[in-house]
């Protein structure tokens, strides 16, 4: 499993790779018995311009299952692009909260930061949700 999501994302890499091919590998691996998560965060960053239903949709997913802390701050910032706050909010806050081998401190810092701001512009100013909250 782990040779062919190297080889897909080599395809994805090389200036002249077969992209078509590597989406098509990493579907295989997403979305068979393999439940591959890396291959799940790859194809939400593979469709976050061009299809962001779909990219939320495996972000979220690589997010639960994982659980994956960048996955699940990417659902939550492509939500908010498509405005819905309350989804964005929920999937950020637990990018901000996740803990143990599954977390990084810059990118909690960085989810943590993005869980204010948003709230704030959510809140029109008048004060951010806390994590707890």
């Amino acid at each position: 499993m782990a040779a062919l999501y190297e080889a897909a994302m080599g395809m994805q890499q090389d200036g002249g790779g077969d992209r078509i091919s590597a989406v098509l590998l990493l579907h295989q691996l997403a979305d068979s018995s393999a439940h591959h998560i890396p291959s799940m965060v790859a194809l939400g960053f593979a469709y976050s311009e061009e299809d962001p239903d779909q990219a939320v949709r495996y972000f979220v997913q690589a997010g639960e299952d994982g659980p994956h802390q960048a996955a699940l701050y990417n659902a939550g910032r492509l939500l908010a692009e498509q405005g819905d706050g309350g989804g964005a909010l929920a999937y950020i806050r637990a990018s901000a909260n996740l803990t143990g081998r599954s977390a990084s401190p810059e990118m909690t810092a960085t989810a943590a930061g993005a869980y204010a701001a948003l709230s704030d512009r959510l809140l029109g100013g008048i004060g951010h949700l806390t994590l707890q909250q």
